[in-house]
């Protein structure tokens, strides 16, 4: 849920822990749930924190089988994110991509 806050708080420049934060856009990759039920979760935060919204882009992805040791894997979410203006990339968890 950190990971989740963290990237819509950014997204819309909101405070995150009380430091202040500019609109950027964002990427959060979940490694660790399938993409259904990633999007359950982002529904529910979402309708239990509607002040938070985002004015620039936020992506919630969760790719399966993604490894960041992998080039090939890589060299395709940089060039999502650069074709998204992705300023700020989230992975959660960390340890297993």
């Amino acid at each position: 849920m950190l990971a989740m806050h963290t990237a819509k708080t950014l997204a819309s420049g909101s405070n995150w822990l009380g430091y202040p934060t500019r609109p950027v856009g964002v990427a959060l990759v979940q490694v660790e749930m399938t993409q259904r039920i990633l999007q359950r979760r982002v529904q529910k935060y979402i309708a239990n924190n509607p002040s938070v919204n985002g004015t620039k882009p936020l992506y919630w992805v969760s790719p399966e089988g993604l490894k960041l040791d992998n080039v090939v894997h890589f060299r395709t979410l940089e060039h999502e994110l650069v074709k998204r203006k992705v300023e700020v990339l989230i992975t959660d968890p960390i340890y297993r991509t």
